[in-house]
């Protein structure tokens, strides 16, 4: 019984003394197998130790399990779910587990990593998301793994296309560049930062081409005359508006073109109401001696009635050509 109680008083102060800092697996182990000969004594600091080591071993057998989940690599938010339990009860244990823990720890950052990686394909991320995941891919060391490869490679296309779009953007470019650029971007698991002015560029000038259709048919003659007439403000702003576009289109030349050709023609015919208005003033006081009248008069009839047949071809609402009108009456 003495000896007994000796080995009791040992087994209380070896106890106590681990208690007294940080509690680990191997010291514990040890004084369990020390002490197993003392289940029939009543030992607190032994029985906290015996439940920490029980604890501990429990732990050890679901890290062992998990970690033959994770290699088999069989459902990727299982072993995460594992994981994070396994950390997190581990952390609660009276007791450190020195080797398990860091793996656990190393290994839920692996398959949070890997699980971020799927999710690029899953659904776009932007660029700063997959960097970010590469190179936590490197600190992991897992890299290398095919899925980090493919997503590096897309990062890798999309930059590339990046790169050309900053470009393209930059100046002046052709349709089909640009409409190419969206094309190429459907194939790019990535949201890419300048796609959406890409194609903001393409409906802006479409927009403008869908617009000028009337106008470019005035330009080429090929309105009918049974259209409408189109309204010369509507023009000039269309013209206006082809300034901001940033592609090369033939149209806003032609456009400029024939707006230069109207605005001429104003100018022209403002002169030409003029003469035939002073015209009119100088016959209305005229005694029919001065012969340089008439001859006058039909050269104004002949510049008139030409001047009024081009306007009305140009298929613009041009107020000079209610006066040319007015004007031909007048003058007979």
């Amino acid at each position: 019984i003495l000896d007994l109680l000796k080995k009791s008083e040992l087994a209380r102060d070896k106890c106590s003394k681990v208690l007294s800092g940080s509690v680990f697996f191997k010291n514990v182990e040890e004084l369990v197998h020390e002490f197993d000969g003392l289940c029939s004594i009543n030992i607190p600091e032994l029985n906290i130790l015996r439940q920490y080591h029980v604890d501990a071993l429990s732990w050890i057998s679901r890290f062992n399990d998990t970690m033959i989940d994770v290699r088999e690599g069989k459902d990727q938010r299982k072993p995460i779910s594992d994981l994070s339990s396994l950390l997190q009860d581990g952390a609660s244990l009276g007791i450190q587990v020195v080797e398990g823990l860091p793996l656990v720890e190393i290994e839920l950052k692996k398959a949070s990593s890997q699980e971020k990686a799927q999710t690029v394909y899953a659904a776009r991320t932007s660029l700063d998301f997959i960097e970010q995941l590469l190179s936590e891919a490197v600190e992991l060391q897992i890299e290398a793994e095919k899925l980090f490869v493919e997503v590096s490679e897309t990062l890798s296309t999309a930059r590339c296309w990046e790169e050309k779009a900053i470009s393209i953007l930059a100046s002046e470019t052709q349709m089909y560049d640009l409409k190419d650029l969206v094309r190429m971007s459907v194939n790019i698991d990535a949201i890419l930062p300048s796609l959406k002015a890409i194609e903001n560029t393409i409906s802006l000038a479409e927009t403008w081409l869908r617009d000028s259709e009337p106008f470019l048919s005035a330009a080429a003659s090929a309105a009918s005359s049974g259209c409408s007439l189109l309204e010369l403000p509507a023009f000039k702003d269309l013209v206006a508006r082809s300034k901001s576009l940033s592609v090369q289109l033939q149209e806003p030349m032609i456009l400029e073109t024939f707006l230069l050709d109207c605005e001429r023609w104003q100018r022209d015919n403002h002169q030409l109401l003029q003469e035939t208005e002073d015209l009119l003033d100088t016959a209305k006081t005229d005694d029919g001696k001065h012969s340089t009248i008439l001859p006058k008069l039909m050269d104004l009839i002949t510049r008139v009635g030409n001047a009024r047949t081009y306007g009305m071809s140009l298929g613009l609402n041009l107020e000079e050509l209610p006066r040319l009108h007015t004007a031909s009456l007048k003058l007979g």
